[in-house]
């Protein structure tokens, strides 16, 4: 079900609200705030479990590589063809300041990145 026009202002107050409290008094705030509106508290509950989840864990092989890449000696670079989840690195593109950016192939398409941003 799609929230109405008046729900989403309700719900967009009352989560910017709710987010300024520690999570052991969200609980409360939603019974004093929510009443009986049982359908503004779902949709609240469900806005902060988003808000309280890790990264993405599909994401996470990505980043965890990246992290792991960036820690080694200055100069070295990922090979043509190593696989950082769902990508694989075709060539080094630049050398800068910031690290190294890569022509990378994810689900048939050629993109550039940054490892660091994975």
């Amino acid at each position: 079900m799609i929230p109405s026009r008046d729900l989403w202002k309700r719900l967009d107050a009352l989560f910017y609200r709710c987010l300024e409290l520690p999570p052991e008094a969200r609980s409360a705030f939603l019974v004093q705030n929510c009443g009986s509106d049982h359908e503004l508290r779902k949709e609240l509950e469900a806005l902060l479990q988003e808000v309280d989840e890790p990264i993405d864990s599909l994401q996470l092989p990505v980043r965890e590589a990246a992290h792991e890449f960036s820690g080694h000696s200055e100069g070295t670079t990922l090979a043509s063809g190593t696989r950082l989840d769902h990508y694989e690195i075709i060539s080094l593109f630049a050398i800068g300041g910031m690290g190294q950016v890569y022509q990378r192939c994810a689900f048939s398409r050629e993109v550039v990145s940054n490892p660091k941003d994975a």
